[in-house]
């Protein structure tokens, strides 16, 4: 039979054959050990079948789930996924992309904002990748696949206002546009709830359980503790809770707690953190249907919806919830503060 025949048989390529012929040419492959060749497919202008994933920090948990769906679930969708991991260096984002564009990759997955992005986007763009943000704000240059954050932030802030919180701490990572845009959409649905946020009560921190910890350190130095601390990130939830048990104070008997994401473990850490879900397999399923189509950059990305999981971290504020400052012989937050610490 012919080489065209066969090249395209093996290619994948619709081709009018005999099933007994098609048959015959994937048994003399197999027998032949034959593997397609893909730098030659990429250069010929065909798909290579291989995208690749460049992570902002593997060790996110978040992202580290992303891209254990993603790898999984390529294969069902013709691909490969290359995985890299960027080390939260812009300069390391540019390489990798260069080495995934020269190894014709079909396209890539930036996962995850790294900082100081900005100043690189000009040089990301000339590299020519089609591209796909995953856990990422981008500002509209590439397509984004992520969860309806205005929606979902509305659903913690009418969980935290319905339990009776009016004074709501925030603790919010530091580089991060999308954790900021996350932040102001809190803010704006407080307020369209009848509840001001008190500036001097948002901490900014390294995005890193250790970030959380020294947020809520500086939180109880407050004249006018909150009732509830809202962390924009599970990592951070998780730090605040782990100082919080460090110094020997009650979850949420003083003070209610929430993440977002739903990190592998957020249930683990006693009392159990509410927050809210991101579902990771769908944003991984859905960004790789994108890669089905040629024009990429040119496709709408649908947001996703998120759910709200409550566990043991929230529950009605403490008794002080007027606002006013703790009288000293208060059996509660400054008394317990005081104990744990002497």
């Amino acid at each position: 039979m012919s080489q065209a025949l066969a090249s395209c048989v093996l290619g994948g390529k619709p081709v009018r054959v005999a099933p007994e012929t098609e048959q015959r040419i994937h048994e003399a492959a197999v027998r032949l050990g034959y593997r397609p060749n893909l730098i030659a497919r990429g250069l010929r202008g065909a798909p290579t079948g291989l995208l690749g994933a460049i992570v902002r920090d593997l060790s996110a948990p978040v992202a580290n789930e992303i891209c254990r769906h993603l790898m999984h679930k390529a294969p069902s969708h013709g691909f490969d996924v290359l995985l890299t991991d960027a080390a939260d260096d812009p300069q390391t984002l540019l390489r990798l992309a260069t080495l995934m564009k020269s190894r014709l990759c079909d396209g890539v997955f930036l996962v995850g904002e790294l900082p100081g992005q900005d100043a690189i986007w000009d040089d990301y763009l000339a590299i020519g990748l089609p591209t796909i943000l995953l856990l990422h704000n981008g500002q509209g240059l590439f397509p984004t696949f992520a969860i309806d954050e205005a929606l979902a932030v509305r659903a913690m802030a009418d969980h935290l206002v319905g339990l009776g919180h009016r004074r709501i701490a925030f603790v919010v990572a530091n580089w991060m546009h999308g954790v900021h845009a996350r932040f102001q959409a809190f803010r704006q649905a407080l307020d369209e709830l009848g509840v001001d946020v008190d500036d001097r009560q948002v901490i900014m921190v390294p995005p890193t359980r250790q970030g959380g910890a020294d947020a809520l350190g500086q939180l109880l130095t407050a004249s006018n503790l909150p009732t509830a601390i809202v962390a924009t990130t599970d990592l951070l939830a998780l730090g605040v809770l782990a100082e919080a048990h460090h110094r020997a104070i009650p979850v949420p008997q003083f003070f209610s707690v929430t993440g977002f994401d739903d990190i592998p473990g957020a249930g683990d850490f006693p009392p159990g953190l509410t927050t809210m879900h991101q579902p990771v397999e769908a944003i991984a399923e859905a960004a790789l249907s994108y890669f089905d189509s040629v024009e990429v950059s040119r496709l709408p990305s649908p947001p996703l919806k998120a759910t709200l999981i409550v566990r043991g971290s929230t529950g009605p504020p403490r008794p002080d919830n007027e606002g006013r400052a703790l009288p000293e012989n208060h059996p509660g937050v400054r008394s317990l503060i005081r104990a744990a610490n002497p």
